[in-house]
């Protein structure tokens, strides 16, 4: 009781110390009634451990059958991740706030970000990195990057690479996969330009302003690429001219690897 009344506008119990459905949500529900007369209406819990989704729907049943009329908010903790969530959700899960910690601060499935700079344009000259490995080689040129959409499509179709100051408007343009340069005519229908469309040209971004980019940037895609079991692949496309540019220069090294032979 002394707890609940120093947070008594935050009050959330962990109900699982020593036993959840046998003291915990019990205990929740004796000192939420006395809150509630105090004028308090808000009342949540915490499950930390063992079967979250199981332990949900009980705790929620045993609320409404003694204290339905009070907000009961349900949390839950314990190393969880995005499959675990949709897994919880599948099987009726009466979870409303998903607590994730380790799983946020070192993303299992991408523990790591490597990131590497390299020289793409010198004195207005394309460069670029050769490699026998394909994801080490890189992209010459100084580029322009686009969100296209195509035809009537709601969200977006594919990104486009462009040489930066190429004139590039909507309508019909023959374009290429960048994975392996095939050659496809789309009829584009919008485009934005993502280098100003996410302001990501400036590296003074709080946190949170990063976190609204990414949203913004997610709701234009497709919602088959969020899917966690089999995501779509979001394809990339490259302008004429950003193709033949990467063709030069891919010739000029050919050129010069035979001069050195």
């Amino acid at each position: 009781m002394a707890y609940a009344k120093a947070f008594s506008n935050n009050f959330k119990t962990l109900v699982d110390t020593y036993s959840t459905l046998e003291s915990g949500i019990l205990n929740t529900i004796v000192v939420s009634k006395a809150l509630a007369e105090a004028g308090i209406n808000e009342f949540g819990m915490r499950l930390d451990s063992g079967d979250l989704c199981e332990l949900s729907k009980q705790c929620r049943t045993i609320w409404n059958k003694y204290v339905s009329q009070l907000k009961f908010t349900i949390l839950a903790s314990d190393d969880l991740h995005e499959d675990r969530l949709v897994e919880m959700e599948a099987q009726g899960s009466q979870i409303d706030v998903y607590a994730i910690g380790t799983h946020i601060a070192t993303c299992k499935k991408q523990p790591a970000l490597g990131l590497v700079c390299k020289l793409t344009e010198l004195n207005k000259a394309p460069r670029m990195k050769f490699s026998s490995d394909p994801e080490k080689a890189t992209l010459p040129c100084n580029k322009a990057i686009y969100r296209v959409w195509t035809d009537d499509h709601k969200k977006a179709s594919f990104d486009l690479i462009a040489l930066e100051g190429e004139n590039f408007r909507v309508g019909e343009h023959k374009l290429f996969t960048l994975s392996k340069e095939v050659e496809q005519v789309y009829n584009i229908t919008k485009m934005t330009r993502l280098n100003e469309y996410l302001d990501i040209s400036h590296f003074s971004k709080t946190l949170l302003e990063s976190k609204s980019n990414v949203r913004v940037s997610m709701r234009d895609l497709p919602d088959d690429i969020f899917n966690l079991s089999k995501p779509a692949k979001h394809e990339i496309m490259m302008s004429e001219k950003f193709l033949e540019a990467f063709e030069k220069v891919r010739k000029a090294n050919e050129v010069n690897k035979e001069k050195l032979q």
